[in-house]
């Protein structure tokens, strides 16, 4: 068995489950609900620690392989249409495709993510979710300062 613990960070509010198992057999091991609170970057990240040591940083959690999901609260979105309807192909050129659509940032800075929500025989249609590159790192940073490493990290757009 092994531990795996997913992180969500909505704005200040987190959420932190820590799972031991596999994917057929799992049960929850710890499960943590706050508030990051505090007027500095400093009095956040203290407060954020308080939230994850108990959970993330005991002698019996080392390994844990942790995901985060950061909430899309600062994120664009937009809803788009696009010629094709391959995952592969919509992969490879989205950045592309939703340069026409947002106006106030280079799609160079964002970190795009998409939702096919229908398709046609001339293309699909796209939720996008889009987040400055910096802001994501920060969040990233706040973590690595505890120290918190996630192998994984995703917007949460649902």
């Amino acid at each position: 068995m092994s531990l795996h613990a997913g992180i969500e960070i909505d704005g200040s509010q987190v959420r932190v489950t820590v799972i031991d198992g596999s994917p057929k057999k799992y049960r929850v091991v710890d499960f943590v609900e706050g508030r990051i609170t505090g007027d500095t970057e400093d009095e956040r990240r203290d407060s954020l620690r308080e939230l994850l040591a108990p959970v993330l940083l005991g002698k019996d959690r080392r390994g844990l392989d942790v995901g985060i999901s950061l909430g899309a609260d600062r994120a664009i979105l937009r809803e788009i249409n696009v010629p094709f309807t391959k995952d592969d192909v919509i992969a490879k050129t989205i950045r592309f495709e939703s340069e026409s659509h947002i106006h106030a940032h280079s799609v160079e800075d964002l970190l795009i993510e998409y939702i096919k929500t229908s398709e046609s025989e001339s293309g699909s249609r796209l939720i996008l979710c889009c987040v400055d590159k910096e802001r994501f790192g920060e969040e990233l940073e706040r973590l690595q300062s505890l120290p918190i490493d996630p192998a994984r990290a995703e917007l949460n757009v649902t």
